[in-house]
């Protein structure tokens, strides 16, 4: 049985074991991936790219591949410390690869996989190597845009607040609110949205709920809708990784504070 381990903290998540095969996808979150003890390969633009890591920024299509165990790292849109990794390795536009934190990740991530014990550990110490600071609080500068991301994920995720209203709380037109969410996040609030609910699910479905449950309690229309939105965010149906023959290892940091964050507290 394949064992997997998936971790939760704020303003990260980690999943850490053999990817299922995925089609070409893109996320809401920029993500480090670190192959264990084969190489990775990367689609990008049609491309294939062999490397032992790889940076791949939110909303950039591609496809990633390994032989063996390896880890992903995601970075919630609204997290800080990405732009830290990202000058720190010369990134431009696009993938970058072979990331000079490759190493100390690698260590880091098998601690992960070998020790029970060592996790809690292991995730302060992956943010020190990846952003230099275990400070992972959110990064928009701008007071209107803090106050919209803060409605969005203390309300509930079953509500959907049309944009209207995100507008009245943040004294922006509707082009202006759009325009300015999309420049300083990198997506759209739709997005950014998906991003939570699908976090939101996960922890729901450890909790034992069955997919038409996780999906309605995480503001999806029905286990259809999850599923693609899923399918369109990792590659794959969330049926490869929560159902089958594969073992998941959980570890939620904060628990309580994470699932208040996600409006998860009945």
């Amino acid at each position: 049985m394949s064992r997997d381990t998936i971790c939760i903290w704020r303003g990260r998540a980690l999943f850490l074991g053999q990817l299922p095969a995925a089609e070409p996808h893109l996320h809401s979150a920029a993500a480090v991936c670190v192959g264990l003890e084969s190489a990775l390969r990367v689609q990008e633009d049609d491309e294939w790219r062999e490397c032992r890591s790889a940076l791949i920024p939110h909303n950039v299509w591609h496809n990633l591949v390994c032989d063996g165990p390896c880890a992903v790292l995601f970075m919630d849109p609204d997290a800080s410390g990405y732009e830290k990794l990202s000058e720190s390795n010369g990134a431009l536009a696009g993938c970058s690869f072979d990331i000079r934190q490759t190493e100390a990740l690698q260590s880091i991530f098998k601690s992960i996989q070998n020790d029970d014990s060592a996790i809690s550990d292991a995730l302060a110490r992956i943010d020190r190597v990846t952003f230099r600071s275990p400070e992972t609080g959110q990064f928009p500068q701008d007071e209107r845009l803090r106050r919209v991301i803060e409605y969005m994920l203390e309300t509930n995720l079953e509500s959907n607040p049309p944009v209207e209203e995100l507008c009245s709380i943040s004294d922006l037109s509707e082009s202006r609110l759009q325009h300015l969410f999309k420049e300083t996040l990198g997506i759209s609030i739709r997005k950014f949205r998906i991003w939570f609910r699908l976090k939101a699910a996960a922890i729901l479905l450890k909790e034992g709920s069955d997919f038409t449950q996780a999906a309605l309690g995480a503001g999806f229309y029905d286990a259809a809708h999850l599923s693609h939105c899923f399918r369109d965010t990792f590659g794959f149906a969330p049926s490869a990784i929560f159902k089958g023959q594969r073992e998941v290892r959980w570890h939620i940091q904060d628990e309580l504070e994470t699932k208040q964050l996600l409006n998860l507290s009945r």
